[in-house]
């Protein structure tokens, strides 16, 4: 821990303390505690940031493992960063009420922020028993990710497991998904927003960078759409290679029972409709990959009904309720999305669905398949070249 007590109740800050002074500190102060009041030991050498720990055979729940020396200086530069701002801090500060003890607590205004720091794994039923913690005092959880989580595969696209996806934010209906990051080496936060998951633990967004000494808070959480990442392009890439792509013995479970499906269904892949597989925000929201629920709308439910016949919103939920994820899983994203609505919307600019009320729609044309590979790929060009002029990804919306 970086914050212990001293014999006179004093909060000390042991790396922020010049070598002379913890030198002294070390000989002539004892130091306890904060939570279980047992005596504390210095660690100070030069591979390490100065600071507290419990003797061998504390019985205090925080004792914890050791974060390492990335983690602890990168807490300690945030802690210092929201100081200079001004802002209302705790360095480790202990909630009897949930007993947790968030990294740094902000107070904002009327607003409370517990700010964690995470650099390695969590499994996820801790992550969740936190969040679920300070929700229950109102508090507001904000995580940033070590730097060296950041895993990039291209300029705009980085992977993500399937316990990371669990980290992405989303404040307000206007607030893009996004997921934070901060490296201590490079004194750097790295925003990832705008976030579109593949359903191939990747995703596509855009990656800001602040420095550490030219930034606020105010400047990761600003709502601000950038106009230089232009999702669409990138999509056609992975049109392509969804098109192109031979089935790897590899492959999941899931993915060989849905081409088994699609044989069953006297068709390929690779020679799907050119609305089957397209980007949508909630995506975070779905268990199978967007060409497997997005196929099983369209050929199970819209291409044997006959045209102008409704169908509500609900039959399609009903269809794809195994495909859901439980909005629970995402407690930081405060507006969740309807992956379903957000793809009928595509639909509807497409002129293949109408929206007659909230909740129903109608078919307006025929559901035609591609004869081959080449005529496939050149109707989700032009398909990816509609949606780029006549449904702007910023502009899909669940809420509408």
């Amino acid at each position: 821990m970086l914050q212990a007590n001293d014999q006179h109740g004093n909060s000390v800050v042991l790396a922020l303390k010049s070598k002379a002074d913890i030198r002294k500190m070390r000989s002539e102060c004892s130091f306890f505690c904060p939570v279980c009041n047992e005596t504390l030991t210095v660690k100070a050498g030069s591979q390490v940031v100065p600071h507290f720990s419990h003797k061998s055979g504390s019985k205090c729940v925080h004792t914890g493992k050791g974060e390492g020396a990335y983690h602890e200086k990168g807490k300690l530069d945030i802690f210092q960063w929201l100081a200079g701002q001004e802002i209302h801090i705790e360095l480790e500060a202990y909630l009897p009420e949930i007993k947790r003890r968030p990294d740094i607590l902000a107070k904002i205004g009327s607003k409370t922020i517990a700010v964690e720091y995470q650099c390695a794994a969590m499994p996820a039923d801790e992550f969740y028993r936190r969040n679920a913690a300070y929700q229950e005092l109102s508090i507001i959880p904000f995580w940033i990710l070590g730097g060296n989580r950041l895993n990039r595969a291209g300029r705009n696209k980085v992977k993500i497991t399937a316990n990371e996806k669990f980290f992405i934010h989303k404040f307000t209906p206007d607030f893009p998904l996004t997921m934070f990051f901060y490296c201590p080496n490079t004194q750097q936060f790295s925003l990832f927003k705008d976030i579109q998951l593949t359903g191939k633990r990747s995703a596509y967004g855009h990656l800001n960078y602040f420095s550490l000494n030219n930034s606020s808070l105010s400047d990761l959480l600003k709502v601000k759409k950038s106009a230089s990442f232009n999702l669409y392009q990138f999509w056609k890439k992975e049109k392509y290679q969804f098109r192109t792509k031979i089935l790897s013995r590899r492959a999941s479970a899931s993915e060989k029972a849905w081409q088994d499906w699609l044989y069953e269904k006297r068709t390929h892949h690779s020679l799907l409709p050119g609305f089957i597989h397209l980007p949508v925000p909630g995506q975070y929201r779905m268990k199978t990959p967007p060409w497997i629920w997005q196929s099983k709308l369209c050929l199970e439910l819209l291409a044997p009904i006959d045209e102008q016949q409704p169908i509500s919103l609900q039959r399609c939920y009903h269809l794809l309720e195994q495909d859901f994820l439980p909005p629970s899983l995402f407690p930081l994203i405060l507006v969740k999305s309807d992956p379903v609505r957000e793809y009928l919307h595509l639909l509807a600019s497409l002129h293949i669905v109408k929206f007659i009320s909230n909740q129903e729609i109608i078919k307006l044309r025929p559901i035609s398949f591609p004869k081959n590979v080449e005529l496939a790929l050149r109707a989700d060009n032009q398909i990816i070249k509609i949606l780029q002029t006549r449904y702007p990804i910023a502009s899909i919306s669940s809420h509408e």
